[in-house]
């Protein structure tokens, strides 16, 4: 306040960049930055904190039970987006949506069902189903993302770094070929090996699309975009450089054009993580940022770690035996 007579003078506006941002960019920090991504509204912890945390967004759910009425409308995107925030002030302040928002606009019908996940209603497979779909236009599509953004960049003022995300093109892929989460993921291996024109001219659109995607999200406020590659450890390592490893450098390529430092990538394992890297992925300007869940303090790291070792593990196992390899590539739990 000030005195009577006085003027007060205004407040500086803090420049200093969000330490997850520096991190991010390949520049010494004090510590591994922190956030917390809410999927499915999970966050796997019983603590106090966590759970009145976790009954607030429950109290949402129940009001807005469509996981895409709460990801498409502005208002509970901010709210839900801004709860990690307001009670543990991480290092970062992540966008709540999901990656298959785009589809709509691409002309994938698809829905969210509770007890089920993602669901296509009319799941692609032929080259004339490639044909209908569209480019993504995003300010035709989800103008609430980019509200949004802009909203979160605003109420954070800088303490934290804003991040959005998107599906890399394999894992859209996937998805839509397969109808659904899969266990086995047969029906894309089959189009992979069987139809490869098809899913490459796939694969083609989703990284156009998704390079428009990252451009958007970074013009609106998103300082970090992460490319969820979630379903690339389905890949070998031969297959990988084939479907996900070349639009993966496309969108590197093309964002960075008129966004240097903007793409985040989260390769699940060690030869994905070396291969990503021959893409742009580096720290020089595209970061990879993991936290392995429950391993301890030591494995919440900037680099190269798997964001769940066992898991990548076994996922590596398997494709590595199945191209008749040696299994000698994996991920320890406390790292390479």
């Amino acid at each position: 306040t000030s005195r009577p007579g006085t003027v007060a003078e205004p407040q500086a506006v803090s420049t200093t960049k969000p330490l997850l941002l520096n991190a991010v960019r390949g520049q010494d920090v004090e510590r591994p930055p922190v956030w917390l991504m809410r999927q499915a509204g999970r966050d796997g912890s019983h603590s106090y904190t966590f759970s009145f945390f976790e009954q607030s967004y429950q109290m949402i759910c129940e009001k807005h039970p469509s996981i895409r009425e709460r990801s498409e409308n502005v208002d509970l995107v901010m709210e839900i987006s801004l709860h990690p925030w307001k009670v543990f002030k991480p290092d970062g302040v992540i966008l709540f949506s999901d990656i298959l928002t785009p589809l709509s606009g691409m002309n994938i019908p698809f829905d969210i069902v509770k007890g089920k996940g993602h669901v296509i209603f009319n799941p692609l497979r032929t080259s004339a189903d490639v044909d209908l779909v569209r480019e993504f236009v995003p300010d035709e599509s989800v103008p609430y993302v980019g509200e949004a953004l802009t909203i979160l960049r605003k109420e954070v003022d800088n303490q934290a770094a804003v991040l959005g995300f998107v599906g890399a093109p394999f894992t859209l892929a996937s998805y839509i070929v397969e109808g659904s989460s899969s266990k086995h993921f047969s029906k894309i291996k089959r189009l992979a090996f069987s139809q490869p024109k098809v899913l490459h001219a796939l694969l083609q659109k989703f990284a156009t699309s998704m390079a428009k995607y990252i451009q958007y999200q970074a013009d609106k406020g998103a300082q970090v975009v992460q490319i969820f590659d979630s379903w690339a450890t389905e890949l070998s390592p031969v297959d990988f450089e084939e479907f996900s490893l070349p639009y993966l450098k496309q969108i590197v390529d093309t964002v960075k054009q008129t966004h240097p430092p903007i793409p985040s990538s989260n390769p699940l394992c060690k030869w994905i993580w070396r291969l990503a890297r021959e893409a742009g992925f580096d720290r020089s300007g595209c970061g990879q940022l993991g936290l392995n869940n429950g391993h301890g303090r030591r494995q919440a790291t900037i680099g190269t770690r798997c964001s769940s070792p066992r898991k990548c593990r076994s996922r590596c196992s398997f494709w590595l035996k199945r191209v008749h390899h040696q299994p000698d590539q994996r991920c320890s739990e406390e790292g390479w």
